[in-house]
């Protein structure tokens, strides 16, 4: 079987019924699992005005899709080309009345039913299948793809728990430096990531299935078991298991700035030591009416220049790197902060920011408060009281080069990409007004704010 996209969903939840002619498995940016449908897919992506309505949109745009639906095409086609239009039903409120996807996207409203973790997911949790998959997958995968993390744990639950040995030696990763659209390019966002980025993802397949149904020889079975393609330096490195068994995670902590100026809210820094003094909180106000927008595509978080929006939000800014550090793997920040209102979001991203002032994303990731604890059940705030954030920010592989600087951002929105967090702790998606929330991120001895890299010695 091959694919991308919706053709990995079917062939990750094919694998572990283990049909008796199905021979190998090459998955391109898909996969599926209930992280991705949940959590990674819809919740991450918030049920996302961006997602869901791009998906919308793609689908109508194709000639054949949905025939019967004319008057539903016509009026979607007309507000893809008009951004004033487009731009009025990203903002429409409340979710669960959407009258562009009335009478014929049943699925968008069923998703909204279900916003926590609940038995609903279930049907498409291959993890909890892992150990009855016995065929041989290649999956490809792209640092700044909205599938990335199915593909990351997908790969690494076979590996471990396949039904064979012979199932857990012959799984293959490949992580490239694209989105979700543009697999094999070198140009992505902003950044020429070079020739080496370049993949013939035809090719690869061929050989793959080659060696499979023909059983040509022609290496693929010697191949690396993970190859991921290391930004900053823009080169392939071969790893045996994800995440490296060599990554040592270390906290670059939130530090007290110099106030605000005309590049940020708060200019902070962002040293390897912890506070060891009392430090003066860093706040800011969210309003859902006025979010941060989305500088990415609204479906890949692709590396863009974030230097127009910083002034809106919380910076923490290394000094200029001396040498070089490496990252590879999962990145998680912790953040010790409060509320004044029930509920909000928590949106965090780490950037590599070049000589020339260029403050270029790497990755990024998003935190409803309610769901601090658990994603099966909502806990809202008690406004005021300090809570912590765990935030996972998914996983890259990165060199910040010597001259550079690492920084990390933290606001509330990152719209439409996201969803807007309306701050009320109402019921999700019923509602067509929000409040103002003033979100405060602390950073002294007792609450340590803090980023945690998988850094890499070489």
């Amino acid at each position: 079987m091959v694919g991308g996209c919706g053709s990995g969903m079917t062939q990750s939840l094919v694998a572990p019924t283990r049909p008796p002619h199905l021979k190998a498995l090459f998955i391109l940016v898909g996969g599926a699992n209930r992280n991705y449908f949940f959590r990674d897919n819809i919740y991450r992506l918030s049920l996302a005005r961006g997602m869901a309505f791009w998906y919308q949109l793609h689908q109508l745009q194709h000639p054949t899709a949905l025939p019967e639906k004319e008057a539903a095409r016509n009026f979607l086609e007309k507000a893809s080309q008009d951004p004033n239009e487009m731009a009025a039903w990203f903002r429409h409120l409340p979710l669960k009345s959407f009258p562009p996807a009335d009478n014929w996207q049943n699925w968008f409203f069923e998703v909204l039913d279900h916003p926590a973790n609940d038995p609903y997911w279930l049907m498409t949790d291959v993890s909890l299948k892992f150990n009855e998959i016995d065929v041989p997958i290649v999956q490809v995968a792209g640092w700044f793809d909205l599938a990335l993390n199915v593909s990351l744990s997908y790969f690494s639950g076979i590996q471990k728990n396949g039904r064979s040995e012979q199932c857990r030696k012959t799984q293959r990763l490949i992580v490239g430096p694209w989105g979700h659209l543009n697999t094999g390019e070198r140009q992505i966002g902003e950044i020429d990531f070079g020739p080496d980025a370049v993949f013939d993802v035809e090719s690869t397949r061929l050989k793959w299935l080659d060696y499979w149904l023909k059983g040509i020889d022609n290496g693929v079975i010697h191949s690396p078991c993970v190859r991921v393609f290391l930004m900053g330096e823009n080169r392939w490195v071969d790893l045996e298991t994800w995440p490296p068994a060599e990554v040592r995670y270390e906290p670059m902590y939130f530090r007290e700035g110099n106030g605000r100026n005309s590049i940020s809210l708060n200019d902070g820094g962002l040293p390897f030591e912890i506070p060891g003094n009392v430090e003066k909180a860093d706040s800011f106000v969210y309003d859902p009416e006025n979010p941060i927008p989305s500088l990415a595509s609204d479906i890949d978080a692709l590396p863009v220049d974030y230097r127009s929006l910083e002034e809106r939000m919380l910076t923490y800014t290394s000094d200029v790197l001396d040498k070089p550090l490496t990252i590879i793997g999962p990145v998680k920040t912790i953040l010790h902060g409060l509320s004044s209102a029930k509920d909000t979001d928590w949106v965090v991203r780490l950037c590599d920011v070049w000589p020339d002032g260029r403050s270029i994303s790497v990755c990024d990731g998003v935190m409803r408060a309610r769901y601090r604890n658990s994603l099966e059940h909502e806990e809202l705030l008690e406004p005021g009281m300090t809570y912590r954030f765990d935030v996972d920010m998914w996983a890259t592989a990165q060199t910040f080069q010597p001259g550079h600087r690492i920084r990390v951002q933290v606001t509330s929105s990152d719209f439409p990409r996201y969803d807007r967090n309306l701050n009320t702790g109402g019921a999700f998606g019923e509602e067509a007004c929000g409040q103002t929330a003033t979100n405060t991120i602390f950073h002294d001895a007792l609450r340590p704010s803090h980023i945690l890299l998988p850094i890499i010695s070489k």
